[in-house]
């Protein structure tokens, strides 16, 4: 297994969706919202079971990004944490 640096390219976070039908990915992440080096890990990202879905995702930086819109609008969690690796959403019965 090769360690690979898994950070986000551009110096910003990026969230893309892969449109199946089009065959295209879509960033979601306006440019420029969240500057810096965010590094990620594939465990890191969570969905919700929510209409729209809210997507949650964590960096190994200690931030949180989440949307409640199911990634029209994005926020960061006020909150410094150490590195996170995974995230988990959990739904009300």
């Amino acid at each position: 297994m090769r360690g690979e640096t898994r950070t986000t390219w551009g110096g910003q976070l990026q969230v893309f969706r892969w449109d199946e039908r089009a065959h295209t990915w879509t960033q979601l992440v306006p440019k420029g919202q969240f500057p810096g080096d965010h590094g990620t890990h594939r465990e890191a990202l969570a969905t919700d079971r929510l209409d729209p879905a809210g997507i949650y995702l964590g960096t190994t930086t200690g931030r949180i990004y989440w949307s409640a819109t199911g990634g029209a609008r994005w926020a960061e969690v006020p909150f410094q944490f150490p590195a996170i690796q995974s995230v988990a959403v959990a739904s009300a019965a």
